[in-house]
């Protein structure tokens, strides 16, 4: 009996003194097991984000490209009228000034008309992309050495609001063509009796000015459009 109590006695010294050797390693393999865990979770996190940050740049990608492709569209239909006005204007010009040479109104007229066109159509070309090549860096989705998303809606942005500026100014020198052709008419029409070069030029410089005119103001409302439609992509 009393062996049976000794041996029992020894026996729960050997379990209680292996359990207390067992226990820092146990907890050390948990701590272990739960920084990797943390780390898994905040990996995770990480691939989540990035992947959402890169779902929402082909987003903005795709749909600045679209708004883009639009605007293109737009400009070289102003080119296109601007194209248009300009060679009427400078054909026109051409055979009023050959076939009415003797009269000094009509070849001052024809003249100034044939100038201005020729200066129109050559400011046109800009407008109508004839190479391709803003369709191609638009269909890139770049614009200039820029390629990310929001680096080229910006550069596009400030591209339409420099040409908004642009077409502001001009539209301040289309009135004072205007001015100066009225100018011009009042002292040809004072200096003699007999329409002369200066009254039919004079006349020439406002029916150019006016066009002009309304085309810059249209082009600049157009230009602030598609700046805002630019601003509102997200």
């Amino acid at each position: 009996m009393v062996v049976r109590l000794a041996v029992l006695v020894l026996t729960s010294c050997v379990v209680l003194t292996s359990a207390r050797a067992q226990t820092p390693s146990e907890a050390a393999r948990a701590e272990v097991t739960s920084n990797e865990v943390a780390s898994d979770g905040v990996a995770s996190d990480g691939v989540a984000s990035n992947r959402g940050r890169v779902a929402s740049d082909d987003a903005l990608r795709l749909r600045l490209r679209e708004v883009r492709l639009a605007h293109r569209v737009e400009r070289r239909r102003e080119g296109l009228w601007l194209l248009g006005w300009g060679l009427a204007s400078a054909v026109g010009g051409t055979i009023v000034a050959l076939a009415r040479r003797e009269d000094q109104a009509w070849l001052a007229a024809g003249v100034t008309t044939a100038s201005f066109g020729a200066i129109d159509a050559v400011l046109a070309l800009g407008l109508l992309d004839l190479g391709g090549a803003r369709r191609r860096m638009i269909l890139d989705d770049r614009s200039g050495v820029r390629t990310l998303p929001p680096d080229v809606r910006e550069a596009e942005l400030v591209g339409q609001l420099r040409s908004g500026q642009g077409f502001a100014l001009n539209a301040g020198l289309d009135v004072f063509y205007m001015a100066a052709g009225a100018l011009l008419f009042v002292l040809g029409r004072a200096r003699n009796e007999r329409a002369g070069w200066e009254e039919g030029a004079g006349l020439a410089m406002i029916g150019q000015g006016a066009f002009l005119f309304v085309f810059d103001l249209v082009a600049w409302a157009r230009s602030n459009r598609r700046a805002e439609a630019l601003r509102a992509l997200r």
